[in-house]
């Protein structure tokens, strides 16, 4: 026969279980949102990341997408990064500069985490193409980029805040792209159908932009798509976090 003190022992198992769960199951529903980077929850900690986890300063669906290949949970926020190129700046420097304070731009709101800053110009003939932003301006760089050979420096960031003052590990990728000799009415008929106004070079190679490209020649073909992968596993390992391990 149980005791008084036995009983309520095993009343009070009872009654957690289905709490314990609810809980199991809410924690194994959130995981697959979390490995999308959805923005709006945080992270857990895990394996060899920082508390926060990481954090994609960008608002960029494509970046969104590639980051999501590793399979590592992530969050986002939209950086607010005046992109105006500084007097006599080279487009690497630009490209740098810019991923960097994409990245220092979210950094206050996540103390303890990786936090990732991309960013892409182009550059031919001593002149950088940045984001067109507008129909004119997109038809005005697709003209000027007819038959040439342009230069894509994409700058990456990886801003580890777990450090005082956070460090920042660096590296710019670049990609060699020669377009095709394009008409009036390519140039129209391409940006009808996707305009590319917020991509340097006015041109997106992962849709119909490539159409108008002759031949790529880099590293990582990731790299022109806006966030070159195989270089960030490389500052990943320096800033001593392993996607495998996780």
């Amino acid at each position: 026969m149980m005791t008084k003190t036995a009983e309520s022992i095993q009343h009070a198992i009872q009654t957690a279980k289905p709490a314990l769960s609810d809980a199991a199951n809410t924690i194994a529903g959130e995981i697959p949102d979390r490995a999308q980077g959805n923005p709006q929850e945080k992270l857990p900690s895990a394996g060899q990341l920082p508390s926060a986890g990481l954090v994609l300063a960008s608002s960029s669906p494509f970046r969104r997408e590639l980051l999501a290949r590793l399979g590592v949970a992530f969050q986002i926020l939209h950086p607010e990064v005046d992109e105006s190129p500084l007097p006599g700046e080279a487009p690497e420097a630009l490209a740098l500069r810019l991923s960097e304070a994409k990245a220092r731009a979210v950094a206050d709101a996540f103390p303890d985490a990786l936090v990732i800053g991309s960013d892409q110009v182009a550059s031919v003939g001593g002149r950088t193409y940045g984001k067109p932003g507008t129909h004119d301006k997109a038809v005005a760089q697709l003209r000027a980029l007819s038959g040439k050979t342009v230069h894509f420096h994409t700058g990456l960031c990886l801003l580890d805040t777990r450090a005082t003052p956070a460090i920042s590990y660096l590296r710019c990728v670049p990609t060699l792209v020669t377009f095709r000799e394009l008409t009036e009415a390519r140039i129209e008929a391409y940006l009808e159908r996707e305009p590319a106004y917020h991509c340097a070079g006015s041109a997106k190679s992962e849709g119909l932009g490539i159409a108008l490209i002759a031949r790529l020649e880099g590293s990582d073909p990731n790299a022109l798509v806006g966030l070159p992968l195989i270089a960030l596993c490389d500052l990943f390992l320096e800033a001593g976090f392993d996607p495998l391990a996780h």
